[in-house]
């Protein structure tokens, strides 16, 4: 086993404060942020309105305008767009002061494309305990069958007897 390598030292700026912002008091730079227009993003937000829960709304990053009366949402348009919709007045946000426009667009490719997705078994396995229904039914089909469903897909080769890849077919059956 190798020893941890020491990170290097880094400057990560100023400290960034958290406060909650009026979402009426938000904007986007549309030097760098994408449209809204979109199905996808349309359908994004009506599904996060449609559910939403402070349990499961993440802090936007925001810097202050040039004239601190209003705020760049730098990450977090959507969130904002389906609070609007839920009549949210404030969100919770991270704020970082007096950002360039280089490191706000920065911000914004790190946020988007700086994560780890989620794969589909691990979906399956928090929708289970969280109680939702269809995919409380198909862990209970396959537990009385004696089947497996993997937290992550696992090569065919390495599947273990009862293992399945098959999740979404096991959620299409029909209830019994």
């Amino acid at each position: 086993m190798t020893a941890a390598a020491t990170p290097p030292a880094i400057d990560p700026g100023p400290r960034p404060d958290l406060r909650w912002i009026p979402v009426d008091a938000t904007t986007i730079d549309r030097r760098y942020q994408r449209t809204l227009e979109s199905r996808r993003s349309q359908s994004l937000i009506q599904a996060i309105a449609k559910n939403f829960r402070w349990a499961s709304f993440q802090a936007v990053l925001a810097t202050p305008t040039s004239s601190g009366k209003a705020w760049l949402v730098i990450d977090g348009q959507h969130r904002i767009e389906a609070a609007k919709l839920c009549k949210i007045a404030e969100v919770p946000a991270v704020v970082v002061e007096a950002v360039t426009l280089e490191e706000q667009a920065a911000a914004f490719v790190s946020a988007n494309m700086g994560r780890v997705s989620v794969n589909t078994f691990a979906l399956h396995h928090a929708r289970v305990a969280a109680g939702d229904p269809a995919a409380v039914a198909a862990n209970a089909l396959c537990k009385a069958s004696g089947v497996i469903i993997p937290r992550y897909p696992i090569p065919m080769t390495h599947l273990k007897p009862l293992e399945t890849l098959a999740l979404g077919a096991i959620v299409k059956l029909p209830s019994l």
